[in-house]
């Protein structure tokens, strides 16, 4: 039983938001993918060539689990 004092778990968005919210990660995780790609393409330092196109597979993997 819910009572109208209880508050919300903010990590937890409520049920009907749920499908806008993982919208929005989405469209989160997809901005970083590219941010990733476009700050790859603009350097010639391999080092931080290297940490960014992990930071991009981070971002496109969590692309992935959002699809499925």
């Amino acid at each position: 039983m819910s009572h109208a004092c209880e508050t919300q778990d903010p990590a937890t968005p409520p049920s009907d938001d749920l499908v806008d919210w993982l919208r929005l990660l989405m469209r989160a995780e997809r901005a970083g993918a590219r941010l990733m790609l476009d700050s790859a393409r603009q350097t010639d330092d391999p080092v931080l060539l290297q940490r960014l196109e992990r930071l991009h597979d981070g971002e496109a993997q969590s692309c992935q689990r959002l699809r499925h």
